[in-house]
């Protein structure tokens, strides 16, 4: 079975973490392609992944995008490498389903028997894709109505069954490319607007256990979920020191422990001076005492607030 991410190289601690999480809970050898914007910052990296004894192989592909103009990245928190979905049907060449994961997903349980099941029910319907729901019109018809879609359901494209040889019969990528072209201003959420704009009616609904969503609306993890893979999806990324104080961070941090051998969280931020006054502000109130691993925190923001270029955010 083959896994496929796409990342530029401000996330490879991220698809570390997430990677190793999948090694660490999968229960036979599985193969990992990675379309990047810079393989050569990921071969370390790619070196400790190698000897989990559940990785049969990983590739490291470059992505050229020379040319191409991808909406709405001015002023987002996002880089291009969000759209190099678009690129997995020709980058991407093994006749088989794939299955895409973003790098901010965590595998808590093995996934292969149900992704094996998902498979043989794409396999034996008309559609291309499976993916889980994000939104429908009912609650959501500005979505729907922005990007003129058919269907009644939008889907979210963290992780995504793909039937990719028959992605390549279709040469998809260079349809969602002109996809993009003529949606253009209208694209909102990047790539997920486009995905969801080309398969609209022609998707399959995933098993939810594949993409239990931690975000704004939802920042703890249901007990009664059954989740196997949870997706940091909100703004608020366990990574940040916000996300820290207000998710369920500890399955990004602990999985980021155990791959890194750390005894610190890895934190980013994109301003010091307001991460600092967060910091302050939550130990004053005492609000951050409430969280069980208070102290780890508070060092670990500590140290990402003295290092040398802190302010880069992954």
């Amino acid at each position: 079975m083959r896994f496929v991410y796409c990342v530029d190289k401000n996330f490879n601690k991220q698809l570390l973490t997430s990677i190793s999480s999948l090694l660490r809970n999968t229960d036979e050898k599985v193969n990992i392609s990675i379309l990047h914007d810079d393989p050569i910052s990921f071969l370390d990296h790619k070196k400790k992944l190698e000897k989990f004894s559940n990785c049969n192989q990983i590739e490291i592909i470059e992505v050229n995008t020379d040319g191409i103009i991808f909406p709405n990245l001015f002023n987002s928190h996002v880089s291009k490498a969000t759209y190099f979905r678009i690129f997995i049907p020709k980058y991407i060449t093994e006749k088989e389903y794939l299955i895409y994961l973003d790098a901010d997903t965590v595998v808590l349980k093995n996934p292969l028997n149900i992704i094996k099941n998902e498979i043989k029910k794409l396999s034996e319907n008309k559609n291309l894709i499976s993916a889980c729901l994000e939104t429908n019109k009912e609650s959501t018809i500005d979505i729907f109505e922005r990007l003129n879609l058919k269907g009644e359901f939008y889907f979210n494209a963290g992780v995504i069954l793909i039937d990719n040889k028959s992605l390549q019969k279709r040469d998809v990528t260079s349809e969602l490319l002109l996809t993009m072209s003529k949606l253009n201003e209208k694209i909102k959420y990047w790539d997920q607007d486009i995905l969801n704009k080309y398969f609209d009616t022609k998707f399959l609904i995933l098993d939810e256990r594949l993409n239990v969503r931690i975000d704004d609306k939802s920042p703890r993890l249901n007990p009664v979920s059954d989740a196997h893979i949870i997706h940091y999806a909100g703004s608020s990324k366990p990574w940040t020191l916000e996300g820290l104080l207000n998710t369920d961070s500890h399955y990004f941090q602990n999985n980021y422990l155990l791959a890194n051998n750390k005894s610190l969280y890895f934190m980013t931020t994109k301003w010091k001076l307001g991460t600092f006054k967060l910091l302050i502000k939550k130990i004053i109130d005492l609000s951050i005492f409430n969280n069980k691993d208070n102290l780890k925190i508070i060092f670990s923001t500590i140290y990402l607030l003295f290092q040398e270029r802190g302010d880069r955010q992954s």
